[in-house]
């Protein structure tokens, strides 16, 4: 079996990349306002200033900030699917599963590092 994160073919992102990417899709939907950052911050429940930088592509949402804007950001949420290698698809039952299974999602901060380790389970 090969070891993990050894499997191939795959895209390897970078944080950069992935901070870039989603800035793309946010100016796309938040660019156009008055006062993006504000909305983006609305939406999202996060501060002005890390919304700017979202924004902006200089840094990406945590996975928690991110699961949550896309409850009310839905090309964020078609974003994140493509990102993740999962197709695009018109079947309910397939948002229905997806739904049901990010409740089953405990994330797990280490705060004495930089870890940070995604943890499923029960809820």
């Amino acid at each position: 079996m090969p070891r993990n994160g050894k499997v191939m073919p795959r895209e390897s992102f970078e944080p950069s990349d992935v901070a870039k990417a989603q800035g793309e899709v946010l100016q796309l939907e938040y660019g156009r306002l008055a006062s993006p950052a504000k909305e983006l911050a609305l939406d999202t429940g996060a501060s002005e200033r890390a919304c700017r930088n979202h924004l902006n592509g200089i840094n990406c949402m945590s996975l928690t900030e991110f699961f949550n804007a896309c409850q009310s950001i839905p090309v964020l949420q078609a974003w994140g699917a493509r990102m993740i290698g999962l197709k695009a698809t018109n079947d309910p039952r397939f948002a229905e599963e997806w739904a049901e299974g990010v409740k089953h999602i405990k994330v797990s901060l280490d705060f004495n590092g930089v870890n940070f380790v995604p943890k499923v389970g029960e809820p």
